[in-house]
């Protein structure tokens, strides 16, 4: 879901016009305005603000992965910024901060720094693929993601 579709969709399942959430977020009625037409993205401040307000999962408000390394964006803090410090709701910050990639890192590298923690993941998933499998699976995915889409 993209982040103008959720801010509203919170919204109105609340029962709050655009002032009503304006207000409970403290900022203006405006600013929400921009959120959902698309002009604008909330800064992670606000969206750890909408979160715990509204006791929402930011998986379940964006349901979405970084487009540069597949990382789970599960916490307002993991979100990349662009160059205005608004958030970046398509990377994480390992991957794109202040508005550029950062590091840069080949699809090649993100896959071997994602292999660097298959035993946490077999551990805690109760799996066990082997490195070289995780690897093909890996680097199949990672050329779908937006950043590396030819």
């Amino acid at each position: 879901m993209n982040i103008q579709k959720a801010i509203m969709e919170i919204r109105t399942n609340q029962g709050l016009t655009q002032e009503g959430f304006a207000e409970k977020l403290n900022v203006t009625r405006q600013a929400v305005s921009r959120w959902e037409n698309g002009e604008t993205t909330p800064t992670i401040d606000t969206l750890k603000a909408i979160t715990d307000i509204f006791k929402i999962d930011i998986c379940e408000m964006l349901g979405t992965t970084c487009q540069s390394c597949s990382w789970i964006l599960n916490e307002p803090d993991v979100l990349g910024t662009n160059a205005d410090t608004t958030v970046n709701v398509d990377y994480c910050g390992h991957c794109h901060s202040g508005g550029k990639f950062s590091p840069e890192k080949s699809p090649a590298e993100i896959v071997e720094t994602i292999i660097s923690f298959l035993e946490d993941y077999n551990s805690a998933n109760g799996t066990g693929y082997t490195a070289e499998e995780a690897r093909d699976v890996l680097c199949q995915h990672i050329a779908t993601l937006k950043r590396w889409k030819q």
